[in-house]
């Protein structure tokens, strides 16, 4: 079986929520990882000995980290909202077609 990555598992999850909720999802994290990747209340350090460095480093690796995220986590949020909301439309069209899947998908799972 192959793996699997928290990304994977964050669209999952988002594919089970409301459309409306992947969406706010979405722009809540987008807006805080921006927040966190930028930083801007925060001073630039002078480095004198090794544990003003260490500091340093931990703040720019964080911002960093939140700066690639920021871009793929409201992606992953966004693709959960967009099954969501197909999935949605669909059994609104047609409501025997999600109990075939639901049945199917539970004969996979045993």
């Amino acid at each position: 079986m192959a793996r699997r990555s928290v990304l994977d598992d964050l669209t999952e999850i988002t594919t089970q929520l409301p459309w409306r909720v992947g969406l706010a999802l979405a722009a809540v994290s987008g807006v805080a990882l921006h927040l966190l990747a930028m930083n801007p209340n925060a001073p630039v350090p002078r480095v004198t000995d090794l544990t003003a460095l260490g500091a340093f480093a931990n703040d720019r690796l964080i911002g960093v980290f939140a700066w690639f995220l920021q871009f793929l986590v409201p992606t992953c949020l966004l693709m959960g909202a967009l099954a969501s909301y197909l999935r949605r439309r669909a059994v609104r069209s047609d409501p025997w077609r999600h109990v075939v899947h639901q049945r199917l998908r539970y004969q996979r799972l045993r």
